[in-house]
């Protein structure tokens, strides 16, 4: 498994990223895990054909933004223990 998260930089073409990539030989991707990005989940269905799956660690930091203090307290903890 490769990040190809940390190439899909903000103002990058994200599909034409990806078309060069299966150029050079990328082949069999079948998941893709990275930030809810729209272009990002297009390109990975479009030119990759892949599944493409929110990243937990993005997830979770938008989930705490959203629950304030005291339940992101809460929610941290019981996800640890998890």
């Amino acid at each position: 498994m490769q990040p190809v998260s940390r190439l899909l930089g903000r103002g990058r073409d994200q599909h034409e990223l990806l078309r060069k990539l299966t150029r050079r030989g990328l082949r069999g991707v079948k998941l893709v895990d990275s930030d809810a990005h729209e272009d990002i989940k297009a390109a990975v269905n479009k030119v990759l054909d892949a599944i493409w799956q929110r990243c937990r660690v993005h997830f979770m930091h938008n989930v705490l933004a959203h629950a304030g203090k005291i339940r992101g307290h809460n929610i941290r903890a019981s996800s640890s223990s998890a």
